[in-house]
């Protein structure tokens, strides 16, 4: 029974010498160790990391809609600026208004014989300086040239001043009542883009008002 004994005790000798000599890592994948880097590895310190570029946040408004008013006309012309807005698809809605006697002040050229004939005369125009002019549509006054509308004479003043100073000597201011029982034409929610082809439309109906309102 000694010798089994014996056996037994250096069997597990060399069991324990086995297992002591092995590395806690053996039979693990080699990429376990490859994918770790320590030599790549960088601390930053707090001042260091503070000076790091930064990627710039991307930021965008965002676009409003509002709503306008765009008031001023008469049975003649509140036809031709409803049928103006459709062709920007734009379906206004209308208002009746009580207005009292105001006067305007309205810079513009009298009526020319042809349409062509007022094109014409507009080039001209641009090419002495003068930003805002355009032919009117209105029947009573059908290819007049239309340069401005002001509630403040002196403004209007100003306004032939410079004119007569690029050379322009054949327009006149004259006075515009506000007639009773004009139209206002709401619209809305517009967005940016639409107001401004809008506002493309104002020069060709003198008198007329074209303002932001709260949307209803």
């Amino acid at each position: 029974m000694k010798w089994l004994v014996s056996a037994l005790v250096v069997i597990n000798v060399l069991i324990w010498a086995y297992f002591a000599t092995q590395s806690p890592y053996d039979g693990l994948p080699a990429t376990a160790e490859q994918s770790i880097s320590p030599e790549r590895i960088k601390l930053y310190t707090a001042e260091e990391a503070a000076k790091l570029p930064k990627k710039a946040a991307v930021t965008t408004d965002p676009v409003t809609n509002a709503c306008y008013e765009w008031g001023g006309f008469n049975t003649n012309t509140v036809a031709t600026a409803r049928a103006a807005l459709l062709k920007l698809s734009i379906s206004p809605q209308e208002r009746e208004d009580v207005v009292s006697d105001t006067i305007r002040y309205w810079v513009y050229i009298p009526p020319f014989k042809s349409l062509q004939a007022a094109q014409t005369k507009i080039q001209e125009l641009q090419a002495l300086g003068v930003a805002e002019s355009a032919v009117m549509q209105d029947p009573l006054w059908r290819n007049a040239i239309s340069l401005g509308v002001f509630t403040d004479e002196q403004l209007a003043n100003r306004l032939l001043t410079d004119l007569r100073n690029r050379g322009v000597r054949s327009a006149i201011k004259g006075m515009r009542h506000a007639e009773k029982g004009l139209t206002t034409l709401l619209l809305g929610p517009l967005s940016p883009e639409v107001v401004t082809e809008v506002e493309k439309l104002k020069p060709e109906f003198a008198g007329s008002e074209f303002k932001q309102v709260n949307c209803q």
